[in-house]
Order: C-alpha cells, then structure tokens, then sequence
C-alpha cells in the first residue's frame, strides 16, 4: 500500500511552509496506518516559480525533519498526468488535474483510505488556532543564516511587514502615498522597527531612516527582491537565485523573533508568509495596518 504526495513549489514562500506542513501530517498519518508513502517536489507547474526554475529539496529542507517519506525526488517541472508510474491520481488542493496547485495525492490503489487531511493555513492558525502536531525544518545552512541575522536585531520588538504584489517599476500613487505615510510616523517616533517587504521600492524608502533595520540581502545591485522576481529576471545565475531564495526564507523565519508585527496586505487576507513566524511563536500579535487610517497603531 504505498502513497505518493506531489508538493508544488510554484507560488510564495509561505504557500509553500504550509503546503508541506499539510503533507507532513498527512504523511505521518500515512505510515501510523501501515502505507508507504514517497515525496515529490516540484519547482513548477503550469506558472512559473517566482524565485527559481529548479531547486533540490534538500537545497532549503532539512531531510532528517522527513523520515516519514521513504523517498523523496526532485524535479524540475510537475507531474500533471493522471498516471504516474504505479500511482493513480487520487485528489489535489482545490483541482481537479494533477501538478497545478500545491500538492496533489497519488495512490496505488483508488481504495485505499487516507487520513483527514486538516488545512494548515494562516486562516486556520489565526481564527481557528489549528497548530500541527509536526512542524518542517529549513536546512541546516538556512539555520545559520537565521542565526547571523538574529545578531541585527538584538533589541528590536517590533515588524513592519508589507506584503505588496506589485513589481518595483508598476508601484502607484496610492502605495507612494501609503508608504510617505509610514516614514513619517517612523521618523517622529523613537521605537525601533524590522522592516520587512516583497516590494524594492517600500524597502528602498524606508531602510535609510536610523531606526529602521531591514534584511541584508545580497546582489541586489544585480538583480531586486521584488515580489515574482524570478520570471524577470530569468538571465540571473543559478547560485545567485539559490543564495536569494535562502535569504527570503532565513527573512521569513527571522520574523519569529519578533513581539509585534504591524502587517499591510494587498491581498485582501494575511500573508501566508507569516504562517512560520505565527506557528513558532505563540505570544505575537498580529496587528493589521493595511489602511492609512490603521498607521497610527505604530505609533
């Protein structure tokens, strides 16, 4: 009785930490029930990744968190077939096709009874307080990085992270505005703040004020760290957007070590990148400022 689980890495960062949460737990359940279960990661799907066009899983995952899988295989594009060696697609995340959307469960046989499958997602943690029993580990060379990073920020309670999706070069009036809005509350306060953001521009305006701290990213003289910045710049080296990406995950667990975090969102729901920071971190508060009217909350 074996189970194959396709995880899909073709949107953010924060998709992609709750998505393998998801098949963790649901693989963990798996082997309790006697089946054998495999991994397969894809970078691709039917949308470009935004970060890169080919990452090894043990490239950003630390393995050992994964025994529950008794094989794990990494490939470049999804399996978006219905048949897939001796497996046959089973059920997807809100798809009816296999390989479009972060994860898909593929059996051996169509009879076989799988566990309920709880959905791990910032919804699910912020309202419902669903916290997993088993929570997946970044790779050892990401831990360290985290650990250098956290020596930026020795006294610092308090983040501002904007989720923005807008390219550096398509920011409006409205964002310019929203952004004027937030320098001016910092420079008249004396708190200290961790910005954090997917957008270049909001970063560019912000990380010259003295009591702003934001991420040292490497290269970004040679390419942003705009949302989606992979498909732009597609000429990018291999070893620079592999250095990027775990950069952008050593930042999204960095934010754990944080009281407070003040969160905009063009979304229209908090960011899934936080999902990390809130599932590690039981005693943060979440504070919404994605309105202008909602800025004097940082003050």
């Amino acid at each position: 009785m074996k189970v194959l689980i396709q995880l899909i890495f073709n949107s953010g960062l924060g998709n992609l930490y709750c998505g393998v949460t998801e098949l963790l737990n649901c693989a963990s359940e798996c082997k309790i029930m006697g089946y054998s279960c495999e991994l397969l990661f894809a970078s691709n799907c039917s949308s470009d990744n935004n970060y890169i066009n080919y990452v090894d899983f043990g490239e950003i995952f630390d393995v050992t968190s994964f025994t529950v899988f008794d094989k794990i295989t990494s490939i470049r594009d999804s399996v978006k077939e219905k048949c897939y060696n001796e497996y046959i697609f089973s059920s997807g995340f809100h798809v009816t096709e296999p390989g479009q959307h972060w994860w898909d469960i593929f059996l051996t046989d169509e009879c076989l009874l799988l566990p309920r499958r709880p959905h791990y997602d910032i919804y699910t943690l912020c309202t419902d307080k669903v916290v997993p029993k088993l929570l997946p580990k970044f790779s050892l060379s990401i831990a360290e990085r985290v650990e250098k990073a956290k020596e930026t920020i020795p006294n610092i309670k308090k983040c501002i992270q904007v989720r923005h999706n807008d390219f550096n070069i398509h920011v409006g009036d409205e964002f310019k505005n929203y952004t004027n809005s937030i320098i001016e509350i910092c420079k008249n306060t004396s708190d200290e703040f961790y910005v954090s953001s997917n957008n270049q521009f909001f970063l560019d305006s912000m990380k010259n004020l003295n009591n702003i701290v934001t991420f040292d990213f490497d290269d970004l003289n040679v390419f942003p760290n705009d949302f989606s910045y992979y498909p732009h710049n597609r000429w990018v080296s291999r070893e620079l957007l592999v250095n990027r990406l775990c950069d952008n995950i050593c930042e999204m667990i960095l934010l754990s070590e944080f009281d407070i975090i003040f969160h905009h969102t063009s979304l229209g729901w908090n960011s899934t990148f936080l999902y990390y920071s809130l599932s590690h971190n039981n005693n943060q508060t979440l504070i919404d400022i994605t309105w202008i009217d909602n800025l004097t909350n940082l003050s």
